[in-house]
Protein backbone atom coordinates (compact mmCIF):
# COMPACT_ATOMS: atom_id res chain seq x y z
CA UNK A 1 0.00 0.00 0.00
CA UNK A 2 1.10 3.40 -0.62
CA UNK A 3 1.32 6.13 1.70
CA UNK A 4 -2.02 7.86 0.15
CA UNK A 5 -3.84 4.73 0.36
CA UNK A 6 -2.41 4.80 4.02
CA UNK A 7 -3.62 7.92 4.99
CA UNK A 8 -7.10 7.64 3.20
CA UNK A 9 -8.26 4.74 5.14
CA UNK A 10 -6.79 6.13 8.76
CA UNK A 11 -9.39 9.37 7.46
CA UNK A 12 -12.31 6.52 6.54
CA UNK A 13 -11.90 4.56 9.27
CA UNK A 14 -11.48 6.71 12.02
CA UNK A 15 -12.24 10.13 11.56
CA UNK A 16 -15.27 10.38 9.26
CA UNK A 17 -17.18 7.94 11.55
CA UNK A 18 -16.48 10.54 13.91
CA UNK A 19 -17.26 13.65 11.83
CA UNK A 20 -20.89 11.75 11.14
CA UNK A 21 -21.43 11.10 14.84
CA UNK A 22 -20.59 15.03 15.53
CA UNK A 23 -22.88 16.35 12.76
CA UNK A 24 -25.39 13.75 14.25
CA UNK A 25 -25.14 15.94 16.94
CA UNK A 26 -25.24 19.23 15.88
CA UNK A 27 -28.23 18.04 14.07
CA UNK A 28 -30.41 16.98 17.17
CA UNK A 29 -29.19 20.52 19.01
CA UNK A 30 -30.46 22.56 16.41
CA UNK A 31 -33.33 20.50 16.25
CA UNK A 32 -34.02 21.11 19.92
CA UNK A 33 -33.04 24.83 19.98
CA UNK A 34 -35.04 25.14 16.79
CA UNK A 35 -38.35 23.88 18.99
CA UNK A 36 -37.46 25.93 22.01
CA UNK A 37 -36.93 29.11 19.84
CA UNK A 38 -40.40 28.35 18.38
CA UNK A 39 -42.26 27.57 21.76
CA UNK A 40 -40.70 31.27 23.01
CA UNK A 41 -41.56 32.78 19.95
CA UNK A 42 -45.61 31.25 20.46
CA UNK A 43 -45.48 32.41 24.05
CA UNK A 44 -44.07 35.74 23.38
CA UNK A 45 -46.94 36.09 20.68
CA UNK A 46 -49.14 35.40 23.22
CA UNK A 47 -48.04 37.80 25.62
CA UNK A 48 -47.73 40.63 22.83
CA UNK A 49 -51.25 39.61 22.19
CA UNK A 50 -52.92 40.10 25.72
CA UNK A 51 -50.40 43.14 25.91
CA UNK A 52 -51.90 44.83 22.68
CA UNK A 53 -55.60 43.96 23.51
CA UNK A 54 -54.90 45.89 27.08
CA UNK A 55 -53.08 48.81 25.21
CA UNK A 56 -56.42 48.89 22.87
CA UNK A 57 -58.61 48.86 25.76
CA UNK A 58 -56.67 51.80 27.44
CA UNK A 59 -56.89 53.55 24.38
CA UNK A 60 -60.56 53.00 24.11
CA UNK A 61 -61.16 54.28 27.61
CA UNK A 62 -59.25 57.39 26.66
CA UNK A 63 -61.23 58.21 23.60
CA UNK A 64 -64.02 58.14 25.78
CA UNK A 65 -62.89 59.97 28.52
CA UNK A 66 -62.09 62.81 25.75
CA UNK A 67 -65.44 62.64 24.72
CA UNK A 68 -66.87 63.48 27.71
CA UNK A 69 -64.34 65.98 28.38
CA UNK A 70 -65.14 67.72 24.81
CA UNK A 71 -68.78 67.66 25.92
CA UNK A 72 -68.32 69.22 28.75
CA UNK A 73 -66.07 71.48 27.82
CA UNK A 74 -68.23 72.42 24.74
CA UNK A 75 -71.49 72.81 27.49
CA UNK A 76 -68.89 75.21 29.90
CA UNK A 77 -68.23 77.29 27.00
CA UNK A 78 -71.71 77.72 25.80
CA UNK A 79 -72.76 78.43 29.88
CA UNK A 80 -69.63 81.01 29.59
CA UNK A 81 -70.39 82.82 26.51
CA UNK A 82 -73.85 82.77 27.76
CA UNK A 83 -72.67 84.84 31.34
CA UNK A 84 -71.01 86.90 29.18
CA UNK A 85 -73.49 88.16 27.04
CA UNK A 86 -75.12 88.91 30.51
CA UNK A 87 -72.52 90.51 31.64
CA UNK A 88 -72.76 93.06 28.42
CA UNK A 89 -76.69 93.46 28.72
CA UNK A 90 -76.42 94.51 32.36
CA UNK A 91 -73.61 96.65 31.22
CA UNK A 92 -75.29 98.53 28.45
CA UNK A 93 -78.56 98.77 30.79
CA UNK A 94 -76.56 100.46 33.46
CA UNK A 95 -75.58 103.12 30.98
CA UNK A 96 -78.89 103.53 29.42
CA UNK A 97 -80.26 104.15 33.54
CA UNK A 98 -77.00 106.42 33.32
CA UNK A 99 -77.69 108.65 30.72
CA UNK A 100 -81.38 109.13 31.20
CA UNK A 101 -80.97 110.09 34.89
CA UNK A 102 -78.25 112.45 33.75
CA UNK A 103 -81.03 113.99 31.05
CA UNK A 104 -84.40 113.78 33.44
Amino acid sequence: MSVVEDVRQVLQDFIAPELRAVNTRLDAIESRLSANLDAMSARSDGRFNAINIRLDAMDQRFDDLITIMDTRFGSLSKDVAQVKDMLDIDRRLTRLESKQSQVA
